[in-house]
């Protein structure tokens, strides 16, 4: 009975609005009062300014409510414009506003840097700063931002250019801006349509190019309005486009559609993986008049359904089974589904849904690149022309001319171009540093090179003001290692070689071979902390290959010769001297590992010439090792061999810096 009264009333309601269409056409007698009644509203601008879209919107079916109603739930098999309203909707989707609004925040998260195309000297820079902050005054980037996001909606938009003039039919006078404009406001395409256009010429130029635009029936010059839109269409599809594009949001739909269809199908499926088949004997329930005790029999069987609950049946008579539902492919179903949607909008699914790219030396660089490539590629077809329209009507309104010399390119980069740029500008520094040092360029080409690489960092240097450069020898043997601090100076006291013998020829020489050094204790070799520990304890002798030294290669810890003054050499020598200026000297030698090992290498500078420069001394038998506040001498050889072993260490002292 309820289901009978439920269509009845549909009979009745289809019979009112029926007899209701029958008596507007009985009453006017005219087609044209029907499509008044129930048609999309046209220009409203009357009969007199009739334009070519209203016949198109009047023949065309899916413009109709009926069409849209039917669009709606199919909008795969009709692939055309589903109308604003229904684009509206499609906004408040949140796969769709991803899609958007990532792309419009990424084509305006830079937006343009404006620049100079010409090399004459004393360009007017004051010209771009000033331009920079009539930018920043009218919120120009935020607008385009907003501008991207309706092109993406609904296909395109305009902006109007606010001059305050009360005739907007003429064309905008340019030249006589003179700071005029007072601001810019987004109009968005439900509130336009088309006006004059050359509709009968397609070797003019200005072919289906509106010469003017309706505002909710108030007709403005296109001069003073500017026109953005996404996918343009053909001449035959942009009346029923309304002269814009097609909408990234409407040729994405279908793959959101499918993806919510596909996402709760799988969750249905999951609701019913498993179905409770109760076995009893049907026959005697359904035909012995009593079905009743069968309902409630299977009532309760649904309602205790849980591992938790305890059923009851006839052994005899009666029998329960669950049969399941494989699940197998289905997420790679709902998963295809997924990836489709940022296909739609030319993103990846870093992008799109912020997931890390996964596997193996998987990094996401190569999408991100393509991601940029077609992020600049829509700024340039979206933004391009009114962005240059715009700094044209900017220079008229502040300067009263157009500096032909001033140009914008669009900034669109990944957060690790600046990685990139670095590195690279690490390379073409070595680069230079190699070229230079082996004559192949000189410091002024090096220089020059710099200031013509406009992300090098140095294009603003004088090329011809090259700074005085240290009189130097030879090379540190470790100039690629560099420092924070000063390495030039250190305690000259803390070594005196008068103890230890040597040749003409500046080398190690009667002091005989390494048993000069006594005894040999190579149990302790790679061991630094237990070699010292043994050395003080039995002050004498050494360990070779005590620790290494990337750099260096193995060092030896030697006891030494206390001496006295400025003599002696090895640990003794460092324990004596650090006592005589009140520290713990046998403490500090237990501080050398950790000194030799997070110390930076280098080679000494040790004398100033007479113009207060610091130039190299040849020292090529030793190395320093140093920390912030100490210092350890190793030497590189030992009687005429090469053979390293640690001389002497010392504390670094303010005092001292000077030498």
């Amino acid at each position: 009975m309820k289901r009978n009264n439920n269509t009845r009333q549909k009979h009745n309601l289809l019979k009112v609005s029926w007899q209701r269409l029958q008596n507007l056409v009985k009453y006017n007698g005219e087609l044209k009062t029907i499509r008044k009644q129930y048609g999309v509203p046209l220009t409203n601008a009357g009969e007199s300014v009739k334009v070519a879209m209203d016949t198109a919107l009047e023949t065309s079916g899916h413009f109709t409510t009926i069409r849209n109603a039917v669009a709606s739930g199919g909008i795969d098999a009709y692939p055309q414009f589903l109308g604003y309203a229904y684009l509206s909707g499609l906004q408040q989707n949140g796969f769709i506003r991803a899609g958007v609004e990532g792309l419009a925040d990424e084509m305006t998260a830079r937006f343009i840097e404006l620049i100079r195309t010409s090399d004459i000297e004393n360009n007017d820079d004051d010209k771009i700063n000033k331009i920079n902050e009539y930018l920043n005054t009218f919120q120009i980037k935020g607008l385009f931002n907003k501008a991207a996001a309706l092109c993406g909606y609904f296909g395109g938009c305009l902006i109007y250019v606010d001059t305050d003039d009360e005739d907007l039919l003429s064309a905008l006078d340019e030249k006589s801006l003179n700071h005029s404009i007072k601001g810019y406001v987004l109009i968005e395409p439900i509130n336009v349509y088309p006006g004059r256009y050359n509709s009968t010429n397609p070797l003019r130029a200005d072919y289906f190019i509106p010469e003017t635009w309706f505002v909710l029936g108030q007709e403005v010059h296109a001069s003073r309005l500017l026109y953005l839109a996404a996918d343009e269409v053909n001449m035959l599809l942009k009346p029923a486009y309304n002269f814009f594009g097609i909408a990234p949001a409407q040729i994405a739909a279908d793959s959101v559609s499918h993806f919510i269809k596909d996402r709760e199908a799988a969750s249905r499926l999951l609701h019913k993986y498993s179905l409770l088949v109760f076995k009893t004997d049907m026959g005697s329930a359904l035909y012995s008049g009593n079905p009743e005790e069968l309902y409630s029999r299977v009532k309760v069987l649904a309602d205790f359904r849980d591992n938790n609950s305890v059923i009851i049946i006839d052994k005899e008579d009666e029998d329960i089974v669950t049969v399941t539902t494989s699940l197998t492919g289905v997420t790679d179903v709902v998963r295809l589904s997924l990836e489709l949607m940022p296909i739609m909008f030319r993103q990846p699914l870093t992008k799109f849904l912020g997931i890390s790219p996964g596997g193996m030396n998987a990094t996401g660089e190569s999408d991100e690149n393509n991601w940029n490539e077609y992020v600049l590629s829509q700024c340039e077809k979206i933004f391009r022309k009114p962005v240059k329209r715009l700094l044209e009507l900017i220079q008229y309104d502040l300067f009263g001319e157009i500096d032909e010399c001033i140009d914008f390119v669009f900034k669109v980069q990944s957060s690790n171009d600046e990685v990139k740029e670095i590195n690279n500008n690490k390379i073409k520094a070595d680069t230079y540093v190699q070229l230079t040092t082996a004559g192949i360029i000189s410091p002024e080409e090096a220089r020059k090179a710099l200031a013509e690489d406009e992300k090098s960092g140095f294009n603003s240097i004088d090329v011809d003001a090259v700074p005085e450069v240290s009189e130097t020898g030879n090379e540190d043997l470790f100039s690629d290692i560099g420092l924070d601090w000063d390495p030039f100076a250190y305690d000259k006291k803390d070594f005196d070689e008068s103890k230890v013998h040597r040749k003409a020829n500046g080398q190690f020489g009667s002091g005989g071979s390494n048993e000069s050094f006594g005894k040999a204790y190579n149990e302790y070799s790679g061991k630094p902390k237990e070699a010292i520990e043994y050395l003080l304890k039995e002050k004498n002798g050494y360990v070779p290959n005590a620790i290494y030294k990337e750099g260096i290669g193995n060092i030896d810890i030697v006891w030494g010769e206390a001496g006295t003054g400025k003599g002696g050499y090895g640990l003794a020598h460092i324990i004596r001297r650090r006592n005589e200026e009140g520290n713990n000297g046998e403490e500090f030698v237990k501080q050398l590992p950790d000194i030799i090992e997070h110390g930076k290498i280098y080679s000494k500078i040790a004398q100033i010439d007479n113009k207060g420069r610091y130039v190299r001394k040849n020292e090529e038998d030793r190395v320093y090792i140093g920390t912030r506040d100490k210092e350890i001498v190793i030497r590189l050889t030992w009687n005429d061999e090469t053979h390293n072993w640690l001389l002497t260490g010392y504390i670094r002292y303010e005092e001292n810096k000077e030498l």
